[in-house]
Formats: structure tokens, C-alpha cells, sequence
């Protein structure tokens, strides 16, 4: 093997339903591979027995080994019970997706990262024992979205220090590739910082004219749904978002059109792939964006493509073109932050218009698109300026009015992070960029914590109502739309199901419940798995 070896472990994207692959772990592998190290990327971690864990370890880490690397963005603590579940009924799903939901939740509120692990730590620190045993000069790396979550707080940090040499958070290029090359230098003469942030205002990483390049070894199934970038950051920066790029400038960081269009060229011609993942954070952020993406791209393939993506309903609002353009581009499912239904809540959020507009265009949606995308509607309860009229209000035209507009909802209660004055005060301004408004701002906007609760996300609003009163609004809207004929499997689990041989014409026809109980969704699901394995670390 070549001395100049990364392994990285990572975990899907997976809803308890399906599966599709995370984009970070592979663009970082893309990068490096550019750069000429020798990258292996081992997915489905949540999926692999001890044994074949300790296999891909002998097949891929020898003593030229520089680091191995674990991405935990979708690491989460019931993958093995939906592994080796084989009930697919609604409410078994149900169950599990509960189930994981609230161990989330826990991990989120405690702050502690023993439940980011989708098996125990014991077995863990066996991993990092095998690992060593092959030579003491690997390196171990932890990276990915909780990585920024996980240093901010000193007490979680203190709960995997000893496992790892190096942390990356946020857009990790530029980061990695200076950790590799200097451990390729001996590590020795200019040492790197134990942590490392994602620097927003540094133009080291040229995202423009980069691509993600898929490798063999990545073992990309025929007609796979894959991630792809359009463009990084977002332009607004709303109050409750702690994204690394909030408020770029609106033409920032797009990619070239012809670095895109060769991307999905190369990705149709070696794998058949036409559906996709749009990770941009919104996507329809930029009127001039979609219409170079149209006539420069998509309008120049020789094949059709469609896709998922996150986008706001308010610039649809402001620019009512965009419905049919978004259609044209091959827009499948869509997931709208919206937020809120309160006006002066949505004014302050940064949101930028009324209910009454919200309802507006929502059927203007609905007139256009029809039975050709799916829309998902993403809510949060508990925002500043909500009262408990607007509030039920939320909650009873979601379970009601709203599904007739809506395929699915993404719910969710406010999460705030309480951080001691003393803790902000010693932040860097990379590590202050990880922090919400609200959450840095929490007393401004009337939210208070409980002194003697030592989870800190457990807020009570100037209202009288807290965290416990939101999720159990939440609660309330998923058990109210269970059977409502309107609900189908959305936004990116409904695009991953395609990974599963399921095709848009079935999501759409049929409902959520019928979708699950007559597609055979764990034996498909377990099959990818299964073949993905034998490809990867070889049959056992």
C-alpha cells in the first residue's frame, strides 16, 4: 500500500427507510485523491459487524497508513435495529424512526457524544486499539456537522478526546489536505492545531472549479441517487441557523457551468445516475443562479435529470417565475423552510412575508406542479414572538388546512444552546460562526433556562411555554396526519427511495403507509447493503 493512505469511515444518510449517501465524507476523499493521497471510503460503519469492521481495517491500514478518519454527520444510535429489523409494517417504521428521533433529541440536549455512535464505546476504543496496532504513527480524525457541536462544549469534548488525534469541523478541504501534508512532513516542524474550524473568508479551496469525482472503490451502484453541490453558503442569515456560510454574498461560491455539466456528464455515463441531491443550502437563493443552471447546464444534457432540494417558498413568493423554472430544471422534491405561520414571528426570523402570502403561493404550487413534485414542509415551534394563540393556530393548520399543500412535514421544537458567558468570551470568531443568534442572544429574545438543569436545552419562552409544550405540539401534528391520504414518503428519504428501485411514479401514488407495506422496503434495503459490503470489504 502506499505511504500515502487515508481510510475514513462514514454512515449514510438513512431515515430508518432507506438510504443515500452523505456528500462531505466523499467530496473530502474527491479532494484528497486530487491532491494524491490514496483515499478508501468505508460507508454503512452503523451496518458492519466487529469482524468485518476489523477486515476493512487489515484490507485498507498498513504502516504507510497516514490517518483514518471517522465522519459521524450521519452517525446515529439505532442504525443496527433497523438493520437487523425485517418488520416493515407503518408502525414498526414508525417506531423506529421515533425511537431514533428521541436518542437524537438526548444527544442534542445533553451534549454528550457517547450517542453519536452507532455501536457502543467499547467496542470503539477495540477499533482504535486494532488501528494503532498497525503502526503508532496513524493518526485517528474525527470530522463532520457535530464536530463543531461537540468542541464548543467542554464537557462533551472531554467525552472523546482520547480517541481522536485531530478534530475538523465545517468544510473541511483546505483543512484535511494541510493536516495530511504535514503529517506527510513528520508532523514535527510546524504542528498543526488539535482543532480546526472552517475559515468562511478563506479562498484557499477553489469550490468553483472543483468536482466531486467518484472512484471505483467508492462502489457506486448503477442508476444511484448522488449528492451534489451547486453552489455553497446561503445569502440570508436567519436568527434560529447556524450554518458555517450564512450571508455570503448572492453570486458567491457557485460552480462554473461547465465544471456541473461535466459532473453530471461523467456520473450518467459511468453509473446511469439522473436523480440527485441538491445540498445547497437554499437552493433557489439566486434568480441568476437557476437560470445559468437552466440554459448552461441542465438545457445541454442529452438526458433529463431530477432532483431534491431545500428551497424558500418567500423568493418563489418574490419571483413567481421560479415555479415553472424549477419544474423545467427537474425539480422532484422540495422541502420549504418556512418556519412559522405567525406574521411577525416569520418578520423577525428573517423570513420575509405574511401567512396570507405564505397560503398564496402555496396554491400557486400547487395549480403548476400538481402530481409532478412532492412538497415538504419544514416548521419549527417555539420561535420568538409566538404566542400560544398563533402557536395552536400552527399546530391545528398543519393537521389540517396545511395537507392539502403539504406531502409530508419536517417538525421540529426549537432547539437553543445555553453557553456561559465565560465560554462565548474565550470563542474564536470561527468558533462564534457555529452559533445561532438566538442561541448566543437567548435572554433578548425571551427565552430562559431552568439553573438547576444541567442539559441546557430545556428553555421556557416569555409565554409560559417551553421546549416540553413544542415537542409535544409536534407530536400532536405527526399522530393528527398518520392516515391522512395526502401523506407520502418526502423530501430526500422520498428521492433516496429510488436507490431502493422505487420510482417517483409509485411515491407519488401511493400513500406513505401503502408505499412501506407493499415495497418490501427492509429486504431491498438490506440487499444494497449486502452488495455493498462484498464490493468494499469482500464477502465474509
Amino acid at each position: 500500500m502506499t505511504a500515502k493512505q487515508v481510510l475514513i469511515f462514514t454512515e449514510c444518510n438513512t431515515s430508518g427507510l432507506t438510504w443515500s449517501r452523505g456528500l462531505g465524507t466523499y467530496q473530502i476523499a474527491s479532494h484528497l485523491r486530487e491532491l494524491g493521497y490514496s483515499v478508501q471510503v468505508v460507508d454503512f460503519l452503523g451496518y458492519l459487524s466487529r469482524e468485518e469492521i476489523f477486515r476493512a481495517i487489515d484490507l485498507y491500514v498498513d504502516q504507510g497508513t497516514l490517518a483514518v478518519c471517522f465522519s459521524i454527520s450521519f452517525f446515529n444510535p439505532s442504525t443496527r435495529e433497523i438493520y437487523f429489523n425485517t418488520d416493515d409494517s407503518s408502525e414498526n417504521q414508525l417506531r423506529l424512526i421515533s425511537e431514533r428521533q428521541r436518542l437524537i433529541e438526548e444527544t442534542e440536549r445533553d451534549g454528550l457524544p457517547i450517542f453519536i455512535w452507532p455501536f457502543d464505546l467499547d467496542l470503539f476504543e477495540e477499533v482504535l486499539a486494532y488501528v494503532r496496532a498497525k503502526s503508532e504513527r496513524i493518526k485517528t480524525v474525527l470530522g463532520g456537522a457535530p464536530v463543531e457541536r461537540i468542541t464548543l462544549d467542554e464537557r462533551a469534548l472531554a467525552e472523546v478526546d482520547r480517541y481522536f488525534d485531530y478534530f475538523v469541523g465545517g468544510y473541511g478541504e483546505e483543512a484535511i489536505g494541510k493536516l495530511l501534508a504535514n503529517l506527510c512532513n513528520g508532523d514535527s516542524d510546524d504542528p498543526m492545531p488539535r482543532i480546526m474550524y472552517f475559515d468562511k473568508n478563506s479562498r484557499a479551496y477553489d469550490f468553483p472549479n472543483s468536482r466531486l469525482k467518484w472512484d471505483t472503490s467508492d462502489a457506486i451502484f448503477h442508476g444511484e441517487v448522488l449528492p451534489i453541490e451547486i453552489a455553497r453558503g446561503c445569502i440570508f442569515k436567519c436568527k434560529f441557523c447556524s450554518f458555517p456560510m450564512n450571508g455570503k454574498t448572492s453570486l458567491d461560491h457557485i460552480k462554473h457551468p461547465e465544471v456541473l455539466r461535466n459532473e453530471l456528464m461523467e456520473n450518467f455515463e459511468r453509473f446511469g445516475t439522473t436523480n440527485y441531491m441538491f445540498c445547497d443550502d437554499t437552493f433557489n437563493d439566486s434568480q441568476y443562479k437557476l437560470d445559468v443552471l437552466y440554459e448552461e447546464v441542465v438545457a445541454k444534457l442529452p438526458f433529463s435529470i431530477n432532483f431534491f432540494a431545500y428551497l424558500r417558498l418567500d423568493l418563489i413568493h418574490r419571483n413567481p417565475r421560479q415555479i415553472e423554472l424549477l419544474k423545467a430544471l427537474g425539480i422532484r422534491y422540495a422541502k420549504f423552510g418556512i418556519e412559522s405561520l405567525n406574521d411577525e414571528t416569520i418578520r423577525l426570523i428573517g423570513k420575509g412575508f405574511s401567512f396570507a402570502e405564505i397560503e398564496e403561493t402555496l396554491a400557486a404550487l400547487k395549480r403548476s406542479w400538481g402530481k409532478d413534485v412532492i412538497v415538504d414542509g419544514s416548521f419549527i415551534f417555539g420561535l420568538p414572538k409566538e404566542t400560544r394563540a398563533s402557536l395552536y393556530f400552527m399546530r391545528d393548520w398543519l393537521a389540517n388546512e396545511g395537507m392539502e399543500y403539504f406531502h409530508s412535514y419536517s417538525l421540529f421544537p426549537l432547539f437553543l444552546r445555553r453557553l456561559k458567558p465565560d465560554v462565548l468570551s474565550r470563542m474564536t470568531p470561527q468558533q462564534r460562526n457555529q452559533l445561532s443568534d438566538l442561541s448566543v442572544n437567548y435572554e433578548k429574545y425571551g427565552y430562559q433556562f431552568d439553573a438547576n438543569d444541567s442539559r441546557g436545552g430545556w428553555w421556557r419562552s416569555d409565554i409560559g411555554m417551553g421546549f416540553d409544550d413544542m415537542f409535544e405540539m409536534v407530536k400532536q401534528v405527526y399522530a393528527a396526519i398518520d392516515k391522512h391520504p395526502n401523506l407520502r414518503v418526502g423530501q430526500h428519504t422520498g428521492m433516496a427511495m429510488h436507490n431502493l428501485d422505487i420510482t417517483f411514479e409509485e411515491v407519488m401514488r401511493l400513500s406513505r403507509d401503502e408505499l412501506l407495506n407493499q415495497s418490501k422496503i427492509s429486504e431491498r434495503y438490506l440487499d444494497k447493503i449486502r452488495s455493498y459490503k462484498e464490493k468494499v470489504i469482500g464477502p465474509k
